[in-house]
């Protein structure tokens, strides 16, 4: 994410117009480059982020419930664990406040 410095002009009229800084941020970072210093978000930009984000999305839920052990920065192994041991897994005492 950029972050990018905003005059009392743009905050002013950002404002009026209902568009956050944040908001801002997103389009410069994804946009379309539409002129020197100039940046708009177009549908084929929407579109794009779109399907990255459900791909994403799919990755994540297809994932889901899969452990990773590890030991520092190496994998040791990984596995989907069974539907029994899921529901009734204890809490490592690491983990316990």
């Amino acid at each position: 994410m950029v972050f990018l410095e905003i005059t009392r002009h743009a905050q002013t009229r950002s404002q009026q117009r209902a568009l956050p800084k944040v908001d801002m941020e997103l389009v410069w970072e994804l946009g379309t480059v539409t002129g020197p210093d100039c940046f708009a978000l177009t549908n084929a930009d929407v579109d794009r982020e779109i399907r990255a984000l459900k791909m994403e999305i799919s990755r994540l839920e297809r994932l889901r419930g899969v452990k990773v052990v590890a030991a520092g920065d190496t994998v040791i192994t990984a596995f989907r664990p069974r539907k029994v041991l899921q529901k009734h897994q204890r809490q490592p005492n690491w983990m316990k406040p």
